[in-house]
């Protein structure tokens, strides 16, 4: 995390995004709190490099039938 602007800009968005939804009726925030949520979860994923636990990395599903 060498340059912590685009965070910053992501999280000042998020903060927008949520304002807006109570400012317009109230009910607003229960459709713009999920965007503000995948914003939020992106930029963890981005900086901090979160993915696939290593053991379900290379794992797929058992076939059809198997035990």
């Amino acid at each position: 995390m060498s340059n912590p602007a685009p965070y910053l800009i992501a999280a000042l968005l998020a903060l927008v995004l949520s304002c807006v939804g109570v400012v317009l009726c109230g009910i607003g925030i229960v459709v713009t709190m999920p965007f503000g949520v995948c914003i939020m979860a992106y930029v963890y994923r981005d900086a901090f490099g979160a993915g696939a636990p290593a053991a379900l990395a290379g794992s797929a599903a058992p076939p059809p039938g198997a035990p």
